[in-house]
């Protein structure tokens, strides 16, 4: 993949559309972790509020040696998200997990990081793997579910996937298996929630979930 392939995106700017109507806010299902989060754990500071196993509605989810599973065989449109909002500074955050999508038909399959995520609206950005094949990074707003950008992964081969956004401020840089994929300044981003999301059918794996600060 080119250095730079999403280089200074402007989120301010008009979005793509995304060619799938993932599920509104209302419909998503998430748990969140709002106390100083202790970062032990496969999947770090997520490690605490993940469920152990649980099915809810086409999800089914669970804890495994590795990480962490999220499976949906049955609902193209379903959205399931877990987070964590303490702990770190604000705009110095570095933020990574590793993901593997594997997909279980022709729809929509994404899995990855969940970031800037606002508890009062759920809104939220997503920078994901999507069906083992792109990376894209979306956006979710009242308006709707917004593609901003998508890169192919063939250069780097097979799964999983290292996903990080790391902070400056207003700034992020986004990258996948350490290789930059740009940088994005938005008075949107350097705050809200970070986490995993999966959307689409497929069985999609996490593990290595880090959240940290830049030492100043």
């Amino acid at each position: 993949m080119p250095r730079g392939a999403l280089l200074a995106l402007s989120l301010m700017a008009a979005a793509l559309v995304a060619p799938f109507p993932l599920a509104s806010p209302a419909a998503a299902q998430d748990a969140a972790q709002d106390a100083a989060p202790d970062a032990a754990g496969t999947m770090g500071q997520l490690t605490t509020i993940l469920p152990e196993t649980e099915t809810d509605g086409p999800w089914t989810v669970e804890k495994t040696p590795a990480g962490f599973t999220m499976t949906n065989r049955t609902d193209a449109n379903a959205v399931r998200y877990f987070y964590v909002n303490a702990g770190e500074t604000k705009g110095a955050r570095t933020v990574s997990v590793d993901v593997s999508v594997e997909p279980r038909g022709t729809g929509p399959a994404l899995a990855g990081l969940l970031y800037g995520f606002d508890e009062a609206t759920k809104t939220y950005f997503m920078l994901v793997i999507e069906s083992g094949e792109r990376v894209g990074l979306y956006r979710r707003d009242p308006s709707g579910m917004k593609r901003l950008a998508q890169a192919g992964l063939g250069v780097l081969g097979g799964g999983p996937y290292r996903l990080a956004i790391a902070e400056e401020g207003e700034s992020v840089e986004m990258t996948v298996n350490g290789k930059s994929l740009g940088t994005a300044k938005s008075s949107t981003l350097g705050k809200g929630a970070t986490g995993i999301i999966a959307a689409g059918i497929g069985t999609f794996a996490f593990s290595a979930y880090s959240l940290s600060s830049a030492t100043k």
